[in-house]
């Protein structure tokens, strides 16, 4: 059977910078492999690149991974909300922005279907 590993969502961004690889020794000091590589967390990267490599030590030092992710760019831009109205950002016609729907096969039958 195909094991799917169990990640851990913390919110480090409450956290100071200097306690953050003690919270993430604590993880795997109980037993923890993996952590969400949250949406706090990404914004630093993106921030800046010194960060990136400062991460990956701390969590390298923890025998920690990231399996996972976030949006980057919070809950408005996350993908797994099908059909979830956004609030208006750069239209000019007024409408707020929705998701477009998807496309896919059937694969009994091969025809396309909307989702």
């Amino acid at each position: 059977m195909f094991q799917v590993p169990l990640t851990f969502c913390y919110d480090f961004g409450g956290l100071a910078d200097k306690h953050r690889a003690t919270v993430m020794h604590e993880f795997a000091a109980n037993g923890a492999e993996h952590l969400v590589l949250t949406c706090t967390l990404i914004n630093q990267i993106l921030a800046g690149a010194p960060f990136a490599a400062k991460l990956k030590q701390e969590m390298k030092s923890a025998g920690l991974t990231f399996v996972d992710a976030h949006s980057p760019f919070g809950e408005y831009s996350d993908l797994n909300c099908p059909g979830f109205s956004f609030p208006p950002h750069s239209r000019t016609d007024g409408r707020s922005d929705t998701l477009p729907p998807r496309r896919s096969h059937d694969r009994r039958t091969g025809q396309r279907m909307t989702i």
